[in-house]
Formats: C-alpha cells, structure tokens, sequence
C-alpha cells in the first residue's frame, strides 16, 4: 500500500458516521442496508453517500440481490492496511 493510498483510506474515515460503520460492519458477517440504517440517525441519501465513499475506498464490499444491498467490511483492505503501518514504523 503506498502513501497515497493510505491517505485515500483515511480521508474516507474522516468522518465518524463512516468509521462507526466500519466499526458495525467489522462485528457483523454481512448487512443489508435497512439493517445498517437503523444505527443512525441520519438520512437515506446522505447513508448512501457515506456507502459510496467506503466503497470507492475498497473498505466495504457490496452484494446486490434485487433492490437490496448488502454490506461487509473488506477484510483484505484492512490486512493490508496492518501491513502498511508496520511497514511505516520499520522505515524509521
């Protein structure tokens, strides 16, 4: 993971309805959208604004199945992400 790209990942968690997300999605398999929405108190539009920025990001993975989406934490992108910041920390 380069620099870029880890700044690309902590810009999509510069805010904290999306880290809480995160934080929801980490401790679940998978959710459907509905079920994701319940957490918060804010609105469908501005909800799938903050999905869309986790998505670009690569740290949410999405499956359609008709009109329902469903989410998961891409664990892979958070592997990565461990790897990275240890590679930091051993460059100094």
């Amino acid at each position: 993971m380069e620099y870029k790209d880890l700044a690309e990942f902590f810009k999509a968690l510069a805010d904290d309805s999306r880290i809480k997300i995160i934080a929801i999605l980490l401790n679940n398999k998978e959710m459907n959208q509905k079920d994701l929405l319940e957490h918060f108190n804010i609105s469908q539009p501005t909800f799938s604004y903050h999905m869309k920025e986790l998505t670009k990001a690569k740290m949410v993975n999405v499956r359609k199945v008709g009109t329902a989406h469903y989410y998961s934490a891409n664990m892979e992108i958070f592997t990565e992400l461990n790897e990275a910041i240890l590679k930091l920390k051993n460059e100094q």
